[in-house]
């Protein structure tokens, strides 16, 4: 029974209010991370420092995570969403957004469109959502649609798109060619306020 109550405890502790952590790196893959975390892992492990009981089990998760950012990873515990910034990033002001490890000026004008900031680098850019009424929408923009060039510039992922986009205001027009099944679509809309 005490063994049971403890288990519980453990898990209380461990999982209170949380969410999974996700470990973020710029530029890294799974397999990158598999590697590094098994690393950690086992070096904590083999180290023998952290004891037993809940006080061993805390030590070794604090043994892991630093290990883990040592190499130049880093937590967050609201999902892949969140973009957290790396330790060796620039710190952004209170009017800029951060992107992967860039700052850049906070956007004034919007198309419409919404993309995953997790990997920034991915290849290819491709829509994960159009707002309803916006102009990507009106222009008839699908999700999963994937954009190869904005303003006449080749487009390969998220960074690339952010540099064109987040200088636009209200007004500009932004030109986009679309691949669709196989298709090039272009389109040509007017950005409008956030």
């Amino acid at each position: 029974m005490t063994r049971y109550m403890l288990v519980v405890l453990a898990s209380l502790v461990f999982n209170a209010g949380c969410t999974a952590p996700v470990w973020n790196r710029a530029g890294a893959t799974q397999q990158d991370f598999n590697r590094e975390s098994y690393e950690c892992e086992r070096d904590a492990r083999q180290s023998g420092y952290f004891g037993g009981g809940i006080m061993g089990a805390l030590n070794m998760r604090d043994f892991y995570d630093r290990c883990m950012v040592a190499r130049g990873w880093w937590k967050s515990s609201a999902g892949p969403r969140e973009t957290s910034p790396s330790p060796t990033a620039p710190s952004c002001t209170s009017n800029m957004v951060r992107l992967g490890t860039e700052c850049f000026p906070r956007p004034t004008a919007s198309w419409g469109i919404t993309f995953d900031t997790a990997n920034p680098t991915a290849t290819p850019f491709r829509v994960s959502g159009v707002i309803r009424d916006s102009p990507a929408d009106r222009d008839g923009v699908k999700q999963g649609d994937v954009i190869r060039s904005l303003d006449g510039s080749p487009i390969a992922n998220a960074l690339e798109a952010a540099r064109i986009f987040l200088p636009k205001k209200p007004g500009d027009r932004i030109t986009a060619v679309i691949e669709r099944d196989g298709q090039n679509i272009t389109v040509t809309s007017t950005m409008v306020p956030r």
